[in-house]
């Protein structure tokens, strides 16, 4: 188990090389045919729209409130060297730690600070 993160009665957390949601009980996967290749999703940050939010040493995705799929945020995002970290704010901004700085991302643009 990897990454960890509440959301109401959901508890998101990366299981294997897969992302799992629990909810009341139930256990859903997403992985490879819900757009999420495997891999080690070390940190979930969940932003007040209902994004959720997954890193990996290399990639970064993001689940759309009510989406089925996930999505590949920022395909050309610089790696993290030794695990995928991130930080989701109370304003929906998420800070993305990064070899090449600081990426962050806001109202719908990215901008790094090295």
């Amino acid at each position: 188990m990897r990454g960890i993160a509440r959301d109401g009665s959901q508890l998101w957390f990366g299981c294997g090389r897969k992302l799992c949601v629990e909810d009341q009980g139930r256990v859903s996967k997403f992985g490879p045919a819900e757009g999420l290749p495997d891999d080690a999703w070390d940190a979930i940050g969940i932003t007040p729209d209902g994004s959720v939010w997954i890193r990996s040493p290399n990639r970064l995705f993001r689940k759309p409130p009510g989406a089925a799929r996930l999505v590949q945020e920022k395909p050309d995002i610089a790696s993290s060297m030794f695990w995928g970290a991130l930080t989701a704010g109370r304003d929906g901004s998420v800070m993305v730690p990064t070899d090449k700085g600081l990426a962050m991302y806001r109202e719908g643009n990215w901008r790094v600070i090295d």
